[in-house]
């Protein structure tokens, strides 16, 4: 946001006038690119509210080798800012700080990132020049993200429940009792009034509190998820493949209060105005099922 200030002269007398001008650069959405050295796979998202989660895969791994969260500000073309990021060592996921810098170029970013160790440390630094943009076919910002969602990652992940006024709570149904993750949560639209581009109405911005969310005893989820337990701010981002509609919870906790900063965990939409999805059956999920939610 950038205050405009306009003078106008007619002979002896001057009058001013004051507007606030926004100038939005294409900072929403999903990006991905390779390191300029290695090649190294990164994926990034970026969200209005200045927030941006980005992860890599080591060439020939099929397991993400970096989870990361932090925010930023901007300067029009230009944005810079720190977070954390989980990478495993020792077969256990280590913290790491963050710099980073970024810059548009056209429709991509480059961005440019400082990896310490939690003491300061310089350990790497990574160069991903022209991250290109993904997800050009926009959900709108109207669609029906409502209903009931399974975990994709761990079947011991209770469901999460939307509902029309973003309100984002753990639900089970009997014969699928879960344990884990436990939810309070509320999804808030980014907004958008005074962008005259186009946006990506699938992501959204996610607020509120984990508990029991402890998945660091499984191999594959303990850079992706970790413990997701507490305070989490971050974005969700809802995709259709086919019929069927998934949400992804980007979630960034304040470092050092929790151990962990950064989360990602990954749903599929089982229950719609209280009937199956066509992807339920997958789940063991039926009508009577979705009636008793």
């Amino acid at each position: 946001m950038h205050t405009v200030t306009v003078t106008a002269k007619s002979g002896n007398k001057f009058t001013t006038s004051s507007f606030d001008l926004t100038i939005d650069a294409t900072l929403h959405g999903r990006y991905e690119g390779l390191t300029d050295l290695d090649g190294v796979a990164y994926t990034a998202l970026i969200t209005r509210s200045r927030l941006i989660f980005w992860s890599a895969v080591t060439n020939g791994d099929t397991q993400m080798s970096l989870h990361c969260q932090g925010r930023f500000t901007t300067n029009i073309t230009e944005a810079s800012g720190g977070g954390y990021c989980k990478r495993t060592a020792d077969d256990a996921p280590a913290v790491l700080s963050t710099g980073f810098d970024l810059t548009l170029d056209g429709d991509a970013i480059n961005l440019v990132i400082r990896y310490s160790d939690t003491a300061g440390g310089l350990v790497s630094t990574d160069s991903i020049g022209a991250m290109t943009r993904l997800d050009r076919s926009y959900l709108d910002s109207d669609a029906d993200l409502t209903g009931v969602y399974v975990s994709t990652q761990l079947g011991s992940v209770r469901w999460l429940s939307i509902d029309s006024d973003g309100v984002v709570q753990d639900t089970s149904a009997d014969g699928f009792e879960k344990f884990r993750c436990r939810i309070d949560a509320f999804i808030s639209p980014f907004d958008f009034s005074k962008v005259r581009v186009s946006y990506d109405g699938a992501i959204q911005g996610i607020s509120g509190a984990w508990s029991d969310c402890d998945l660091t005893d499984q191999a594959g989820l303990r850079v992706l998820v970790g413990d997701a337990s507490g305070q989490n701010d971050g974005a969700v981002r809802f995709y259709d493949v086919g019929p069927d509609r998934y949400v992804d919870a980007y979630l960034a906790r304040d470092y050092p209060v929790y151990p962990d900063p950064v989360s990602r965990m990954n749903y599929a939409r089982v229950c719609n105005q209280g009937l199956p999805t066509p992807i339920a059956s997958q789940y063991n999920v039926d009508d009577n099922v979705c009636n008793d939610l």
